[in-house]
């Protein structure tokens, strides 16, 4: 739920997927509970379609970026798919 700390899983990866390289292994919080739409994954290699839903999460620019020359309460956020997400409690 919105609020909740969530960190964003490693998982394989062939070709495509809506999660951004730079926030995989990262700690952020839900921002919003954005829509359901059907899996790119499933779709690219032709598979039955499972809809998923899609989070919007929030990271502190700081922490995802090494030398990161912003202020401390910079942030960047991204939607990212619910299987990619575990929390962080």
């Amino acid at each position: 739920k919105v609020g909740d700390p969530v960190v964003v899983r490693e998982l394989p990866v062939i070709f495509y997927t809506r999660t951004p390289e730079y926030v995989r292994g990262a700690t952020g919080e839900i921002e919003a509970l954005a829509y359901e739409t059907p899996a790119a994954e499933d779709e690219t290699w032709d598979r039955e379609v499972k809809p998923e839903w899609m989070y919007v999460v929030r990271f502190n620019m700081a922490e995802l970026f090494y030398g990161y020359t912003g202020t401390a309460d910079d942030v960047i956020s991204t939607e990212i798919p619910e299987r990619w997400l575990e929390s962080a409690k």
